[in-house]
């Protein structure tokens, strides 16, 4: 009768150096479908900051192997040694700080800035107040668009808590808003343009308090202008955003999508994936169309509230213009991508009027011959709409017309 064969046995190597062993006070836990992730974090009194010492991934089989194991291991160190105590009203801001700088851990809602040559200290600073006192799961998330220099010092003044990207490269206003998939876990997005001014107490508790009775899946707050009339020279820009772009509340739940813009919105996250901006538009203006249009052709609910921003800068007649003739191209541009849908241009009064007088060589010559008269008034503080209406129109009529319609 032959024996038994001999159990195998595994020889295991330990270097010199791993012999020695890594002191760690903090683990973090995270975990995939596929992956369970554990950060063994050394922290030292009087320091901010804490240091991974070593990452371990295993799969969800062996991790439970392992806590099972570690689980017989302290029940034995306790029948040798006594009960372990925890220690009782333990800080947990050393673990918090890591978690939530590292992504590890999931607030309810990230409030998202992508920045282009703007100072957001204000905005951060009033943001912050809020989550301080009202609000405690919410995290701030800056994505600066490789702006100049002189505007990058005002990230070293704000605190850890703040997490903050700087792009080498510019990529544009679609693209940055996607990025922040990448660098938030909340299961809401709210993002602001980075000149809003925040003007009420409770505007993050607002949305917060929406999320939880509601759980929408996009949510406008909107954005309102001064009152006070401004200077001659920046005029056209207060006028349009006053007269056109802001809606009262009641207003917008007429029309909830052909009012919902992005410069003040929350999403759900899941919903953003599915319909993320379209990053094949990359200049200025009408991102924001296109966004919602694809909201709406995908029968995603918009929903509103209350609960505006102050559009806190003001372009000057001049910048508005140029502007406005970047998102002219953008608008032609999009009307392209979208396959020259007809729903899509039911939504754009101006290009409407365009396409119905393109044809005529006579109109579109005068018109041409006008933009310059039309612009220069609209510069130096004529600040009237329906001129501004027919510059856009003569600007259009400057520019190669599309094929077909």
């Amino acid at each position: 009768m032959s024996k038994p064969q001999d159990e195998k046995q595994m020889n295991i190597e330990l270097s010199e150096e791993t012999s020695l062993g890594v002191y760690s006070n903090l683990a973090v836990i995270t975990h995939s479908p596929s992956e369970v992730v554990c950060d063994f974090i050394q922290v030292m009194p009087g320091m901010p900051k804490g240091k991974v010492r070593s990452r371990v991934i295993m799969n969800p089989q062996n991790a439970k192997r392992f806590l099972k194991a570690l689980q017989d291991n302290m029940k034995k160190y306790e029948e040798n040694f006594g009960a372990i105590e925890e220690p009782k009203n333990e800080s947990p801001s050393h673990e918090l700080w890591y978690a939530k700088h590292n992504g590890l851990v999931t607030d309810m809602l990230a409030v998202c800035i992508p920045v282009y040559n703007q100072d957001v200290s204000v905005l951060v600073d009033a943001l912050l107040k809020q989550v301080k006192l009202q609000v405690d799961q919410v995290s701030i998330v800056v994505i600066d668009d490789a702006s100049s220099k002189r505007y990058m010092a005002q990230y070293e003044a704000l605190p850890e808590t703040v997490k903050v990207i700087k792009l080498k490269e510019n990529i544009g206003r679609s693209r940055i808003r996607n990025t922040f998939l990448l660098h938030t876990n909340e299961p809401y997005l709210l993002f602001l343009d980075c000149d809003s001014m925040i003007i009420g107490d409770n505007f993050l508790n607002n949305y917060m308090e929406n999320i939880k009775a509601n759980k929408p899946l996009v949510l406008f707050g909107a954005s309102e202008y001064q009152k006070e009339t401004p200077r001659i020279y920046y005029r056209l820009r207060w006028k349009y955003g006053r007269k056109v772009e802001s809606k009262s509340y009641k207003e917008r739940l007429l029309h909830p999508h052909l009012t919902f813009k992005t410069n003040n919105f929350l999403i759900e996250r899941q919903t953003f994936k599915a319909y993320p901006f379209n990053e094949k538009i990359s200049g200025y203006g009408h991102e924001d169309t296109l966004f919602g249009f694809e909201l709406e052709k995908n029968n995603v609910l918009i929903t509103h509230i209350d609960n505006p921003v102050l559009n806190e800068h003001l372009d000057t007649n001049t910048q508005f213009l140029n502007k406005t003739d970047e998102a002219l191209d953008n608008l032609i541009f999009i009307w392209e991508l979208s396959g020259q849908n007809k729903d899509l241009l039911a939504r754009l009064r101006v290009l409407q009027v365009y396409f119905k007088h393109k044809d005529s060589k006579g109109l579109r010559w005068i018109m041409r011959s006008l933009i310059k008269p039309s612009r220069f008034f609209l510069e130096i503080g004529f600040s009237n709409m329906t001129l501004f209406s027919f510059y856009k129109l003569c600007y259009l009529a400057s520019i190669p017309a599309p094929k077909t319609i």
